[in-house]
């Protein structure tokens, strides 16, 4: 091989060396800085349950619908409640008057004491009648009392503006102390939840502001902060199986959206931005 050729070789080397470097160092994409995943949509979410069995005579909503606070959602056939109650009223007025018979035959006992016209024994068993009357008027008050709340407990109010997001039971069916009618989301307060793997959630921190972006179009981009970080790790994302290494877990952040113009429902997927903590 001619020297010539050798140094036209050696040439060309160094100037594909030099390209490869180029393209390394000039021509890769800058890292991105800071989290970028995505996140569902939540609120507090408060169920709605009855109290008593009995049967559902009217829900006022079906799933996506609105509540308000206050608003009365659902309504259970209450006649046999109400039977009750009419029932215990009229065991309560008729103790009352039992009560105002024994109180008013003890004065009488005791004025004739007084003259020696009845005995000590009478007077003693008119302050055990009264007693005895006392304390059955006190049943019947509470249970009184009972009934009304029973009463009370077969319509369910909505204790906060929100979105009803589950419907279990529909008008007609039976239901149970406990079983749950509605789930109704708080819908002023919503955040994004994301589960952020333990290798990345020291770049996150509590109140560091965020970026969410809904996915729909148009995509909307609204502005957030970092408003809790789980103490804990939760579920692993990503199994390890290098011998001796545990699984890579997760921790749960939630980042609270301002969301004035209500935009956001709960369930809807985002994309969570949260830029890289910046030097002192």
């Amino acid at each position: 091989m001619s020297s010539l050729l050798k140094s036209a070789l050696a040439a060309g080397a160094v100037l594909l060396l030099a390209g490869t470097a180029a393209y390394l160092l000039l021509g890769r994409t800058p890292a991105q800085t800071g989290l970028r995943t995505a996140g569902i949509i939540e609120g507090r979410e408060v169920n709605l349950s009855s109290q008593v069995l009995g049967r559902i005579a009217t829900v006022c909503c079906r799933e996506g619908d609105a509540v308000k606070a206050g608003q009365l959602t659902v309504v259970l056939d209450s006649r046999d409640l109400a039977a009750a109650l009419a029932q215990a009223e009229a065991e309560a007025n008729k103790a009352k008057v039992q009560l105002t018979n024994a109180a008013e035959k003890l004065e009488r006992t005791r004025s004739l004491v007084g003259k020696h016209f009845v005995s000590r024994q009478d007077l003693d068993d008119a302050v055990a009648a009264q007693s005895q009357a006392d304390a059955g008027y006190a049943a019947a008050e509470a249970a009184v009392d009972y009934d009304r709340v029973k009463l009370s407990e077969a319509q369910i109010l909505s204790p906060l503006d929100g979105t009803v997001v589950y419907q279990g039971f529909a008008p007609g069916e039976m239901v149970s102390p406990g079983q749950t009618v509605l789930t109704v989301v708080d819908t002023r307060h919503l955040y994004a939840r994301v589960d952020v793997d333990e290798t990345r959630i020291g770049g996150v921190a509590l109140g560091a502001p965020a970026i969410v972006t809904t996915i729909g179009e148009p995509p909307r981009e609204l502005a957030g902060r970092v408003s809790e970080i789980g103490r804990y790790a939760d579920f692993a994302t990503q199994r390890d199986v290098t011998r001796g290494r545990q699984d890579i877990r997760t921790f749960r952040v939630k980042v609270e959206v301002d969301d004035p113009s209500g935009v956001l429902k709960p369930g809807m997927t985002v994309e969570v931005r949260i830029p890289a903590p910046v030097a002192p």
